[in-house]
């Protein structure tokens, strides 16, 4: 099971015996340099055998190293194996037998955990509940607080530097705010009254349009915007901001939290010069054999290849069919195409007498008069002549919508 992580960022203040001991802490800003995100990432409990898995941990590209400590790792020593990887792909450790509760670092923003079992005996494999990266400076905690309350001094001190920013009866006011974030008015308000403008949105952890985003970073889109380019299929991760109906990828387009205006209907999207467009229909699907064959001189067998179909899109499919092969004597030859349903369909006959090599391209197949679609599909070439031979290049079929 993976779930995804939300970044817990450890703040302390370099006061000496109160920070941890184990934690990173800049002197001058008193921010940690330590992010732990945590999640539960777990192989099967226990793992089956001829198991080959990797699970995918990342860091923004700043990060300097990455840190997991396994809560349990078990697995039958000198047979099955825990692989530490780094983003090179290079192994940093091999671990077998029991680990549990051991700690490991990689360097680099990304570690690859990989499980490899033989075929017997069965342990219960491994769990860790979060894992750690080094970053550069974080933000720092630069917003306003009410300071020297009670005395002629009283009024707003930024918390990071305790230089006042204005005299003010604060202390009966609620506590500061982000507000107008990304416009020119940005900046803290207490109680509806301006602070003091600034860009403080990166301090609340919001990013606005363009900037960083993502779970790896700690750091959210403002509204209307989304976090394009947060990699699937791994934990962690980060992207840029972008307006809702904007990409970087087709993947940004099916973002869940990318709110734009499609119409009602069966389709598809693609991303066009930085804006998702949505067709009607379902995109097209091709399959290719590109194995080259050698045909029999003279065997009526012949050869033949497969191509398989596994799943049909929502809507009316039409068939095209591109068969090209190389031949001193294409009178020679039959060609034949055997539908998922079992239909023989001739694509060539014995025509075309001494002419070189059979090209046909874009042919248009029947589709309505096949009983499936789906399935396996087989092309049956042979030679029923001596002296002349030949070559199966390749052959594809195209699927699209009507």
């Amino acid at each position: 099971m993976i779930r995804i992580c939300i970044p817990a960022f450890i703040l302390a203040l370099a006061c000496g015996c109160g920070a941890d001991p184990t934690t990173e802490v800049d002197e001058l800003q008193h921010a940690v340099k330590s992010v732990y995100m945590s999640c539960q990432i777990e192989s099967p409990h226990p793992y089956a055998d001829y198991l080959d898995q990797t699970w995918t941990l990342s860091a923004p590209p700043e990060a300097s190293s990455l840190s997991v400590t396994f809560d349990r790792l078990e697995c039958e020593r000198n047979y099955d194996f825990v692989e530490l990887y780094d983003a090179e792909g290079l192994l940093v450790e091999r671990l077998t037998g029991n680990h549990s509760g051991r700690s490991f670092r990689v360097d680099g923003n990304e570690l690859h955990i990989r499980l490899l079992t033989d075929y017997s005996v069965q342990r219960y494999g491994f769990l860790l509940t979060g894992y750690s990266y080094e970053l550069g400076d974080l933000p720092s905690d630069h917003r306003p607080f009410c300071g020297r309350i009670g005395t002629r001094s009283e009024g707003w001190y930024w918390a990071d530097t305790d230089e006042l920013i204005a005299w003010a009866r604060c202390a009966s006011m609620g506590e500061p705010v982000c507000s107008a974030i990304g416009s020119r008015s940005e900046g803290w308000f207490a109680d509806g009254q301006l602070i003091v403008w600034d860009a403080c949105h990166r301090t609340v952890r919001i990013a606005v349009a363009g900037e960083a985003c993502g779970p790896s970073i700690g750091f959210s889109c403002h509204e209307d915007l989304y976090c394009a380019g947060v990699p699937t299929g791994r934990i962690g991760g980060s992207g840029t901001c972008l307006p809702a109906g904007s990409c970087e990828t087709e993947a940004d387009c099916t973002n869940p939290d990318n709110h734009w205006s499609r119409p009602r209907c069966i389709g598809f999207a693609s991303c066009e010069e930085g804006a998702c467009v949505w067709y009607c229909g379902e995109p097209g699907i091709d399959l290719v054999d590109e194995q080259v064959r050698l045909i029999p001189d003279a065997d009526p067998q012949g050869i033949s290849g497969s191509l398989e179909l596994a799943d049909l899109p929502r809507c009316p499919l039409g068939v095209r069919v591109d068969v090209s092969i190389g031949h001193s004597y294409i009178g020679d030859l039959v060609v034949v195409l055997e539908a998922p349903g079992g239909e023989l369909l001739g694509l060539h006959d014995r025509q075309g007498g001494s002419a070189d090599d059979l090209r046909i391209e874009g042919l248009e197949l029947d589709s309505a008069a096949l009983s499936s679609l789906a399935g396996r599909w087989t092309l049956h070439v042979s030679d029923h002549a001596f002296w002349d031979v030949g070559q199966l290049e390749s052959w594809a079929l195209h699927f699209s919508c009507r």
